[in-house]
């Protein structure tokens, strides 16, 4: 007994020592200190050419970095909170390592397309397009297909289904990428050309995007931009009697171009933005924002939806 008693002592022992040596762990020591380490290093490295860092791929980490900053300031105390801590704020430095010395491309830019033609006896259309991130270019083209679009990326390609719900015709397009394209550097373009004279409803489901769109010569009844940190430019008509457009994105810069004989209703919450409306604007509740005789107005415009820290600017033309 004396001698199981002595065998057990020592594993104790060393137990304690490393319970001891996990809690002594300064997690936000370790996630500062590590993190200059692999940048100072990676960058010396650079320098000398041994490798190719490129630390412009590490803002696609910026959640996790995030939630590792917040875990190295708690004052966590217990055994087991402290190691998941540790474990989880060296996953973070070793996916800054991965993501900094990653290879350039996944592969090389392909240009994909797609042409939907107007089926027979609709009167409608509802367009969706869905993907990651890069620059969004949409305009308008007087005839010919209902949607003419092309993407020119290293890392996805442009799918289409096009169908149809009675008198509506319904097209779907998708940017599929490559399970790891979130490896490298990437580069993608999306242009889109909507046929002017269908009434059209349009959904855009994006990443961090540039989205620049004149929507001036269609008849766009419904728009809705569900993206991350973002830059908008959007430049609307008073072709149709009621325009809906609801913004819901991360951090943006958003410039939105109205007809000035358009009724406008703006409102768009914000934790913390810099609003710029044009004078003839008032504030008719909180938050909500009316142009004067918007009540009467033949033709309206009413943006919703919210944001993050964020620009908006509007103006009339």
């Amino acid at each position: 007994m004396d001698e199981q008693n002595q065998n057990q002592k020592p594993q104790a022992s060393f137990m304690a020592k490393v319970a001891g040596f996990i809690l002594n762990i300064r997690v936000g020591k370790l996630f500062w200190g590590g993190l200059l380490l692999i940048i100072g290093l990676l960058a010396l490295l650079n320098n000398f050419g041994i490798v190719e860092a490129r630390f412009g791929n590490l803002w696609r980490l910026w959640p996790l970095i995030i939630v590792a900053v917040g875990l190295s300031v708690l004052s966590l105390k217990g055994l087991v909170s402290r190691l998941i801590t540790i474990l989880f704020v060296l996953a973070a430095l070793a996916g800054v390592l991965i993501m900094s010395i990653s290879d350039a491309q996944t592969r090389e830019d392909k240009l994909t397309y797609a042409s939907v033609e107007v089926f027979e006896d609709v009167t409608n259309a509802t367009v969706s397009f869905s993907g990651g991130a890069g620059p969004i270019n949409i305009t308008s083209q007087p005839q010919g297909n209902l949607v003419e679009a092309s993407l020119d990326s290293n890392f996805a390609e442009l799918e289409y289904a096009a169908s149809r719900d009675n008198t509506i015709q319904l097209v779907d397009l998708k940017a599929r990428g490559s399970e790891r394209w979130w490896l490298g550097d990437f580069s993608s373009e999306f242009d889109m050309r909507l046929l002017e004279g269908m009434p059209i409803n349009l959904t855009l489901d994006v990443g961090a995007t540039n989205i620049s769109a004149d929507f001036s010569e269609l008849v766009l009844e419904d728009l809705r931009i569900n993206a991350g940190a973002s830059s908008l430019d959007l430049r609307f008509s008073d072709i149709v009697d009621l325009l809906n457009v609801s913004l819901n994105v991360g951090a943006s810069s958003m410039d939105i171009y109205v007809p000035e004989e358009a009724g406008l209703r703006v409102s768009i919450s914000s934790s913390l933005s810099e609003f710029k409306l044009p004078d003839s604007l008032v504030e008719v509740s909180d938050g909500v924002y009316e142009s004067r005789g918007y009540t009467n107005a033949v033709k309206k415009i009413n943006i919703s939806g919210s944001t993050g820290v964020s620009s908006l600017n509007i103006e009339y033309y």
